[in-house]
């Protein structure tokens, strides 16, 4: 079977010439501008099909010329994280693929129709692959902890009817599964280190770690892992909480929650807009509300859905909305909104999710433009067009207005393709695919 080609492609996707680097801008610049170092046509690049560097590999899975359809150029590949040029190789997937996963040389990617797929890191070969029920959701995800057996390394994932599965990673041996009878649309959180001793009013014994999953219709459990047995295995979910009973019978969950301490903050997604952001905060030794989103300062015009996690930095929590313009941050403490950048055109879409290192903060979005903003200003820095790639690199700085393709609020700028993945940042660039399929590679990022 043929790689996947560009659109406009006459050779197959593995040609030279779909390898194109740009110079790098004068270093007598006042302020660090950024740089598209190395461009590489992959595949539509969804919500889920982020990169996973390991060294100087990356790899990245994606869905081929059309989202949320099997086609012939669905699959998985690995390329140079350093200098990009041609795909070291390429395997193609029996449907849109989603997260990657490697270790001990074996890459995994779980597929829309319920395929997981593992090749050789090295080569792309086959290593093995099962079918499950339903489509792949979450993960897969490496589970923490010296392995107890030299032969199993145990992966999770979960898929859409519910089952969470613990795979070995090695021989694709199904080690255990727990079903939790209900829908899942959202990725799940993994949470190690310092664990709670007490989890919807259970005692735990020492675990190794928790796994974090809210159903589709708000259903809230955690999931030890490693808790008495050897080798590690999952222990009974412990339901949290019914979140519908507490933010509405009309909402869906569909977004992966975060952590922070002994809080578990949860996204949601709504039917409009509203004056308050689709977020709540529970207390995981009880299940009970910490606190409801609010934006009592009216900092925002109005709020749409969540549809990638928001991140923690500091003492907040930063995201975007669909139907906004604006990259926001409530209080983890109390979800208030204590600000908002304004980042251009409001679109109704909003799929990104933001990459941070603490200090700046990356955010894509549908119109196509890759955002940079200091964290310690709230000021937007600049502006990076990647929505065309024959017209990737236009750069609007922080000091000018932010583009805003439309004067009116759309569903798609024309001609520009959005970005629906969420930045990586590593060896100190950032990485992000697009709609269109195009991965960058993007330097110069300054401090």
């Amino acid at each position: 079977m043929r790689a996947p080609a560009p659109a406009n492609a006459s050779t197959p996707f593995l040609a030279a010439q779909n390898a194109i680097s740009t110079a790098p801008k004068a270093a007598s610049q006042p302020r660090a501008q950024p740089t598209i170092e190395w461009k590489q046509y992959v595949g539509h690049c969804a919500r889920r099909n982020a990169p996973t560097i390991v060294g100087i590999d990356l790899f990245i899975a994606t869905a081929g010329d059309v989202w949320n359809e099997p086609d012939e150029h669905d699959g998985i590949c690995r390329l140079n994280a350093e200098i990009g040029g041609l795909l070291d190789w390429w395997r193609p997937t029996p449907a849109d693929a989603n997260r990657v996963v490697c270790m001990r040389g074996v890459a995994v990617t779980g597929c829309d129709d319920g395929t997981v797929l593992a090749v050789r890191a090295g080569d792309g070969g086959s290593a093995w692959s099962l079918k499950l029920e339903s489509g792949v959701v979450g993960g897969p995800v490496k589970l923490p902890g010296a392995p107890s057996r030299r032969d199993e390394v145990p992966i999770a994932l979960v898929e859409y009817i519910g089952k969470l599965h613990l795979i070995n990673i090695l021989d694709g041996a199904l080690l255990q599964t727990l079903d939790l009878g209900r829908n899942v649309l959202a990725e799940f959180v993994v949470a190690t280190g310092d664990l709670p001793g007490i989890v919807g009013g259970s005692q735990l014994t020492r675990c190794e770690a928790l796994i974090h999953i809210v159903c589709a219709d708000g259903g809230t459990y955690v999931v030890p892992y490693g808790q008495t047995s050897n080798p590690a295995r999952m222990s009974d979910p412990l339901a949290i909480a019914e979140l519908r009973d507490s933010v509405g019978t009309d909402v869906k969950f569909t977004t992966s929650p975060v952590l922070a301490g002994s809080t578990i903050i949860v996204p949601y997604a709504r039917d409009t807009t509203y004056s308050t952001p689709p977020l709540t905060a529970l207390r995981i030794a009880d299940g009970s509300t910490l606190w409801d989103a609010a934006d009592p300062q009216k900092i925002v015009k109005g709020f749409g859905n969540i549809r990638a996690a928001p991140i923690p930095i500091g003492d907040e929590l930063v995201f975007a909305t669909a139907y906004t313009d604006a990259l926001m941050a409530v209080s983890a403490k109390t979800g208030a909104v204590t600000w908002a950048v304004d980042l251009g055109a409001q679109m109704f879409e909003q799929w990104s999710g933001a990459a941070s290192d603490g200090a700046s903060i990356y955010i894509g979005r549908h119109d196509g433009y890759l955002h940079k903003i200091d964290y310690a200003s709230r000021r937007r820095e600049w502006s990076l067009y990647l929505g065309q790639h024959e017209a990737a690199g236009a750069l609007v700085d922080g000091e000018q207005p932010p583009p805003r393709s439309l004067e009116q609020g759309s569903w798609r700028v024309p001609g520009a393709s959005p970005i629906l993945a969420t930045p990586v940042l590593g060896r100190g660039r950032l990485y992000v695919g697009t709609g269109e399929g195009w991965l960058y590679c993007i330097g110069n990022l300054g401090v």
